[in-house]
């Protein structure tokens, strides 16, 4: 990300993500989290909400965040992000239909993988980094987890984002869930069993 990045001159991407209230104070309390929400969240309750898609059959979208974006080198939170990178990883009857980006952004490969070059501005300490549209159309729903991407990550085995302002250099990101085996999102999870999937998702914000 660091080379590709820097070799662009990218115009100025506005997205505004503006929470009543600071992010921090009721999401959970990782760097760099990336998650992934039917709102963009603006507390605790809130967010173990809307970590889930329980509507009816067919598209929905999905909304991309950063939560706590943190430059790990200068250990000082990140005004402006600079690029992103992971892997959407969904059940099999589950589709991406559609993955709008900020205005300017760049993905450097092809979705599921993300390896964005951007400037966006951080607001209440999160970044909303892209719109999804999901489509589910059988009603069996499943689990989403995010993974680094396919083929050379900026970070070996990591997901990474990177600071606008100190360069583009790069820190590493972490799921929302904390562990890339638990799941971020879940589709139609109330159905299933409570301690295997929306449990899981539901505790990180308890």
């Amino acid at each position: 990300m660091h080379s590709l990045v820097r070799s662009l001159a990218l115009p100025v991407a506005v997205l505004l993500f503006a929470p009543a209230a600071p992010a921090s104070a009721g999401l959970p309390d990782l760097q760099n989290a990336i998650g992934l929400y039917t709102d963009l969240p603006r507390d605790l309750d809130e967010a173990a909400d809307l970590a889930a898609y329980e509507g009816d059959p067919g598209t929905f979208p999905v909304y991309a965040v950063l939560i706590n974006p943190w430059n790990e080198h200068t250990n000082s939170r990140i005004d402006r992000l600079g690029g992103f990178e992971f892997r959407l990883e969904l059940p099999s009857n589950v589709f991406l239909l559609d993955a709008a980006l900020p205005a300017a952004c760049i993905n450097f490969m092809s979705p599921p993988n993300f390896f964005v070059g951007a400037d966006i501005p951080v607001s209440g300490d999160a970044a909303a980094l892209m719109t999804l549209t999901l489509g589910e159309f059988s009603g069996t729903g499943g689990r989403v987890l995010l993974a680094p991407v396919s083929t050379t990550p900026s970070i070996p085995g990591s997901m990474a984002v990177a600071d606008y302002e100190d360069e583009f250099s790069i820190s590493v990101a972490v799921p929302s869930s904390g562990s890339f085996a638990s799941p971020v999102f879940c589709v139609f999870c109330r159905q299933y069993d409570e301690e295997a999937t929306w449990g899981g998702v539901k505790t990180l914000y308890r």
